[in-house]
């Protein structure tokens, strides 16, 4: 027997979009300050100098738009001992012009229970939607004036990890279930 029969076959593609950031660091330092590949090098830093770090994350042409954050590492003994430490007085202050960041530093510990770094994390619900979007976090690092000899020859070093979730259809932000964090790191 014959029987008479057909098909027919719809193709459908689906292809996801990603999330990028860039940070791009910039200072009018004209002296004792060079590039480091990977952001800058100051030198000859002293009590109360307000130096010009200023960081702009920017989302990428080609990214979708992004919600960003800021994650600030410190590394250095005696600075990081500050940081971790309840009084804030010998405190370096990160600012966006004269508005000091409101930071909350936690200690990071190596495998042998060693402080090493402090780190925190500037979420201020920023979002970077449509062309050409960017945030500009922070401008100037104030060392304090606090700092006596204790703090003489002290080195110490500011990692930022801009950090980034998709904006569409996440209105929790990074607080959302499962979120997964584009990131870009600078120092």
């Amino acid at each position: 027997l014959a029987w008479f029969t057909d098909n027919d076959v719809a193709t459908n593609v689906f292809t996801t979009n990603h999330v990028e950031i860039n940070i791009d660091e910039t200072t009018t330092e004209k002296e004792n300050v060079t590039e480091n590949g990977n952001g800058f090098t100051y030198s000859h830093v002293e009590p109360g100098d307000s130096i010009s770090k200023n960081v702009t994350v920017t989302k990428a042409a080609n990214s979708e738009d992004a919600w960003v954050r800021l994650v600030i590492k410190v590394t250095g003994d005696k600075v990081v001992a500050a940081l971790t430490d309840e009084d804030t007085t010998n405190d370096i202050v990160f600012k966006n012009g004269e508005t000091e960041l409101n930071l909350t530093w936690a200690p990071v510990y190596d495998d042998e229970q060693k402080l090493v770094a402090a780190t925190a994390t500037y979420d201020a619900d920023v979002s970077l939607v449509g062309a050409d979007a960017s945030w500009n976090p922070f401008t100037h690092v104030q060392v304090p004036t606090t700092w006596g000899n204790y703090y003489a020859d002290a080195t110490f070093t500011v990692e930022l990890t801009a950090e980034a979730v998709q904006y569409d259809n996440n209105n929790q932000g990074f607080d959302a279930e499962g979120v997964v964090v584009e990131q870009y790191t600078a120092q």
